[in-house]
């Protein structure tokens, strides 16, 4: 979907290039989660020539003083052939995801712009200071997608669901780890009604199957990986909450995994019953 301010209001026109290929015969869809914030490496942050080797050189970089104004400089305005991510969201809507260090961990879940001004710092030089202490990649969310673009991409019929999470063991994941389908289905199935219960359920099962050329799963089948999803339609929902532990409540009943139950009434069963799965045509 459209990212930036600048580029919001553009889903339209992203459609018609992806439909322009679809008439030519390519093979093509996209997918989407109902938030419009995204979350990434705090590394996407930073410009392209300071990661020639990762975290490494980037502390390389930031501990050099005059390398460091470059980086400063690149991190807010961009350089050649690169687009700042700051540029287009602007430090009051970057938050930080995830850190390790304890003495850090007052700014989980906080805006780089509240937690500059907590420290009487410029934002640019609060980011690298927090990077410079915690020495390692962290994650952050980020404001980059308007609801209308969202929803204007959600509409079309080859788009798929997907929660595009990331994983984090320290700090507060983004949402759309937990959430992402029940929250498609109270925003877009419940309240807007801009899907049917069946056409969202198609694009998170039986779509998405078929175009990363799974078989044996997405449909309930005799022969096929019992993989089953029971859900309350009346109470399933999802709240867009960033700064507190997701929630256990959204709906979702029981949760079958190659037909081994690893939630029941709600509850994990600490039943381990996932597999590999193979591209196959």
């Amino acid at each position: 979907k459209p990212a930036g301010r600048s580029y919001w209001g553009t889903a339209r026109e992203v459609l018609n290039l992806l439909n322009e290929a679809l008439a030519l015969g390519i093979s093509i869809s996209s997918d989407v989660y109902p938030f419009t914030r995204g979350s990434s490496s705090i590394l996407s942050l930073f410009p392209p020539w300071t990661l020639q080797d990762g975290v490494n050189s980037l502390l390389r970089f930031l501990r050099d003083p005059e390398t460091r104004k470059k980086v400063a400089t690149d991190l807010e305005r961009g350089c050649p052939g690169w687009e700042s991510r700051v540029a287009i969201m602007g430090w009051d809507r970057i938050w930080i995801g995830a850190v390790k260090k304890k003495e850090n961990g007052w700014v989980a879940g906080r805006s780089v712009a509240d937690s500059a001004r907590e420290v009487r710092l410029p934002p640019v030089d609060f980011l690298i200071g927090l990077m410079l202490s915690e020495a390692r990649d962290f994650s952050y969310t980020g404001e980059i997608s308007s609801l209308d673009d969202v929803e204007t991409m959600m509409a079309h019929p080859f788009t798929l669901v997907g929660t595009d999470g990331i994983h984090v063991t320290d700090g507060i994941p983004h949402p759309r780890l937990y959430g992402t389908f029940p929250r498609t289905f109270d925003l877009f199935v419940k309240k807007s009604r801009l899907l049917s219960w069946e056409s969202a359920i198609y694009r998170m099962t039986k779509l998405a199957a078929q175009v990363f050329g799974l078989r044996e799963v997405g449909v309930l089948h005799k022969g096929y990986y019992a993989d089953i999803v029971v859900f309350d339609p009346e109470n399933i929902s999802y709240e867009e909450a960033y700064n507190r532990p997701p929630a256990s409540e959204t709906g979702i009943r029981h949760v079958f995994v190659t037909g081994k139950a690893v939630v029941q009434d709600g509850k994990l069963t600490g039943v381990v019953a996932g597999r590999v799965m193979r591209h196959k045509r």
